[in-house]
């Protein structure tokens, strides 16, 4: 965006992020991959033995 020297409003929502007074929508962020990446690397932890060379080469994946 080009700066102009107005003043914009933002509306936050739940279906749009955000909604500007100029009538620019910006999109919600679609993150299911990553979460059930997430979810899935930490149930392996749980499994691991604390601070183990396993537990360690897991971790490095959630990082």
């Amino acid at each position: 965006m080009k700066k102009t020297g107005e003043t914009i409003g933002i509306d936050l929502g739940f279906k749009k992020l955000a909604t500007l007074s100029n009538t620019m929508e910006i999109d919600t962020l679609d993150l299911k991959k990553e979460e059930e990446m997430i979810k899935k690397y930490q149930k392996q932890l749980a499994r691991k033995e604390y601070m183990s060379n396993n537990y360690k080469k897991t971790l490095k994946k959630t990082t």
